[in-house]
């Protein structure tokens, strides 16, 4: 993976694949044999497959390619979501909004 050039040959021979009635899963297998990691691979699905941001991150996440990554990106969301719920209690009790929890 080296660069935009190297990203568009990635895409145009996605393209080719798709247009061989192959599926999306056979990209990102090709993607990431070269070296994208998701990030990229998002992008691609978006251009690939013209689905919006969340659609491209579903299948990008759920796919059989990825499923290696999937539980620690899922506990760093999980973990990411608790330090944002706990942020959010601590302000709104400095701002007298709520009682502090006890325990």
């Amino acid at each position: 993976m080296d660069g935009s050039a190297s990203f568009d040959e990635a895409l145009a021979a996605g393209r080719d694949m798709l247009d061989r009635a192959d599926d999306i899963e056979a990209v990102l297998s090709l993607m990431r044999s070269r070296g994208y990691p998701m990030i990229p691979c998002i992008k691609a699905v978006r251009e690939l497959l013209s689905v919006d941001l969340g659609e491209a991150k579903r299948l990008v996440h759920h796919s059989r390619t990825f499923a290696d990554e999937r539980p620690a990106h899922e506990a760093f969301h999980g973990s990411l979501l608790a330090l944002v719920e706990k942020t959010d209690h601590q302000r709104a009790v400095q701002q007298g909004n709520e009682r502090p929890q006890i325990g």
